[in-house]
């Protein structure tokens, strides 16, 4: 068979070839177009991970960022702050999973000339989130609480003074000079706050820092005016009162003035009334007898006029101080010490220092330290295991009523008489919850304001770790940071490690309530090591 071609089949063979050059033309020519349409494709490198991401530029993506910028304004502008703090995780997770390293700049196209950089800014001062506007509009709203209005207009009445330099201060009406302190150890309390400030003095010099713990923010008996007349211009203000971080309805009164007054009328009238269980003449008054008929008709006049009833709670004191200051969720105005403290400051903000110590060996600290603990429940470790099962427990059943966390931690003692009536209102449980607390915070200042240490790194055995940690906070403060003052910082005339400057050691507790601490604080450590960006802060078991 001969393999010869014929003149008819060359002809075919080349029709079918056209027809398929022209296919392969059309095709690229529709995909250039699409290319064209939606952009230009670029390849960058995650230097972290070592692979190709693609990044899209164009029309389309164009779109997609304003539907994310929508979307972001939608978060920013909604009244919970829940959304706000959502945004902002998203955020801080996609920068913590790239580590350290820095993600190389986008290349411009090759087709562009490369585009010229503006010229680098040294850092400056972190400064305050707000406007001007968001400023006046929070002062506003603080007015509006019963007791705050003379605090506000003694804001108000302030002429910044752009010429102190340790603090931020301003001019007042009379031209004296009023100051608040450009610093704070806000906490944690039994975690040395008050300790690194005294050292922060001594290392670097009276006259050059000042350090102090007058308890004002989280006291309402004091008056802003009062305050802003205890520091100077020169010397750098730090404020170590403890109480500072947390929120909680105890440290807290000042923004509920109408509640605590409404509380203090009511009960000195039910003290008038018996406390004889009308139903049972014979029956003795006692707290436990108390506990069981609480809520019912059955309970004396005195309690049902404190505590109310269960189909009734708005004939008690605490129902009916509700009234006058709702609940945040049921439309309260769920203003706080860090609002105020943004209002008073301004565009000067101060900056924080945080000091945790793992939570349980914190509360076995406020246990031993305050007598009243250990004169309800027992000197030693079955007092105060007892204690903290108790605490534990009613603190669970109000999440499990259907109460918030942040809720729970903020007035607890107001949802309900029952938990009105516990010791102290679970007030040592509740202040160990430090994230809780440090994101209402961060949901005010901005983040880059707070330096977040242990105590357990603080006030270390190991001299180099009291070092590193001392040097952190004065960098962080802007103060000299050189190894003679860190080291001057970090040497101990109270001891060698953490027990002999909190006055606590918690080891000999029992492995039983251990067990039961370390599992009811395991979901606080893992948030707080979330917004401090470090593992340790999670206080694990197997870590302590």
């Amino acid at each position: 068979m001969s393999d010869a071609r014929t003149p008819a089949g060359d002809v075919v063979g080349l029709n079918v070839f056209a027809r398929r050059v022209a296919w392969v033309v059309f095709a690229l020519t529709v995909l250039i177009a699409w290319r064209l349409i939606i952009g230009i494709a670029t390849l960058d490198i995650d230097a972290s991970t070592m692979k190709f991401t693609q990044r899209f530029t164009g029309a389309p993506m164009a779109r997609a960022e304003t539907r994310a910028v929508a979307t972001m304004v939608a978060l920013e502008t909604a009244d919970a702050s829940e959304p706000r703090r959502a945004g902002r995780e998203v955020t801080e997770r996609k920068d913590a999973s790239r580590g350290d390293a820095q993600t190389p700049k986008d290349e411009p196209p090759k087709d562009e000339p490369p585009k010229e950089e503006p010229p680098k800014e040294e850092p400056k001062a972190p400064t305050s989130n707000a406007t001007v506007d968001d400023v006046e509009r929070l002062r506003a709203s603080l007015r509006e609480i019963q007791g705050m209005a003379e605090d506000i207009d003694f804001i108000e009445s302030l002429e910044r003074d752009a010429n102190s330099t340790s603090n931020p201060c301003w001019t007042a009406k009379d031209g004296a000079s009023r100051c608040l302190p450009a610093a704070y150890v806000m906490g944690a309390w039994q975690s040395g706050s008050g300790e690194l400030g005294e050292r922060l003095q001594s290392a670097l010099g009276k006259e050059k820092v000042r350090a102090r713990a007058p308890h004002f923010w989280n006291e309402h008996t004091k008056t802003l005016e009062s305050y802003a007349s205890t520091w100077d211009r020169d010397a750098f203000g730090v404020d170590t009162s403890p109480g500072t971080l947390a929120t909680s309805w105890s440290e807290s009164i000042r923004f509920h003035r109408a509640h605590a007054a409404h509380i203090e009328k009511c009960w000195k009238t039910c003290q008038e009334l018996s406390s004889a269980y009308e139903d049972d003449a014979d029956a003795k008054p006692s707290e436990e007898e108390d506990a069981r008929r609480r809520g019912t008709a059955r309970a004396s006049p005195r309690r049902r006029c404190i505590d109310g009833t269960t189909d009734d709670p708005k004939s008690g004191c605490c129902g009916a101080a509700n009234e006058l200051d709702p609940f945040e969720e049921n439309g309260g105005h769920g203003l706080s010490l860090p609002h105020l403290m943004r209002a008073a400051y301004g565009d000067a903000p101060p900056k924080f220092i945080l000091i945790t110590r793992e939570p349980g060996a914190r509360l076995h600290a406020a246990y031993n330290h305050y007598e009243h603990y250990k004169s309800r429940y027992g000197e030693g470790e079955d007092g105060f295991a007892a204690y903290a099962e108790e605490m534990m427990t009613m603190f669970t059943k109000c999440v499990e009523s259907g109460h918030p966390l942040k809720g729970c931690a903020n007035r607890f003692e107001t949802y309900s008489p029952e938990f009105e009536a516990v010791f102290y209102h679970a007030d040592a449980l509740i202040k160990s919850m430090y994230a809780v607390f440090l994101e209402q915070w961060f949901d005010v200042f901005p983040r880059e304001l707070f330096l977040i240490l242990r105590a357990e790194d603080v006030w270390s055995a190991d001299v180099a770790m009291r070092v590193a940690a001392a040097k952190r906070a004065l960098e962080h403060l802007g103060l000299d940071a050189s190894d003679a003052v860190a080291e001057k910082m970090a040497s101990t005339p109270h001891g060698n490690d953490l027990t002999p400057v909190v006055h606590d050691d918690a080891s000999a507790m029992r492995e039983d309530i251990r067990a039961k601490l370390d599992e009811f604080f395991a979901p606080h450590g893992l948030r707080l090591a979330e917004l401090a960006g470090d593992d340790a802060f999670a206080y694990s078991k197997d870590g302590r």
